[in-house]
């Protein structure tokens, strides 16, 4: 059975490309082109977008999100001083009759 499927994928894969062959000349040329002067601005910026996959409580499939640095940077020091907030509550029996 597995073999069956990967040569149907093969086969598959090979008449979409024999089908879709080469753009019309046309459509290569109005393609946008990324200029260089951006390229390089992309290259040396401090805070740069930065795309995750997260996943969600409830849900298999995680969810994609695109943040800046400084954000990523302040959700990982603020989990760490949760973390230690918690425990230092723990640690002063302020949780012996609720939750923390």
């Amino acid at each position: 059975m597995t073999r069956f499927l990967l040569a149907a994928g093969a086969a598959l894969a090979l008449v979409t490309t024999a089908i879709a062959g080469d753009p019309p000349a046309h459509v290569a040329q109005s393609a946008p082109s990324k200029p260089a002067a951006a390229a390089t601005a992309a290259k040396d910026d401090p805070n740069p977008m930065i795309c995750a996959r997260v996943e969600t409580t409830g849900s298999r499939l995680p969810e994609k999100e695109c943040h800046l640095a400084s954000y990523w940077q302040a959700r990982r020091e603020q989990g760490r001083d949760d973390l230690a907030n918690r425990d230092k509550r723990q640690m002063s029996g302020l949780c012996a009759y609720a939750p923390c």
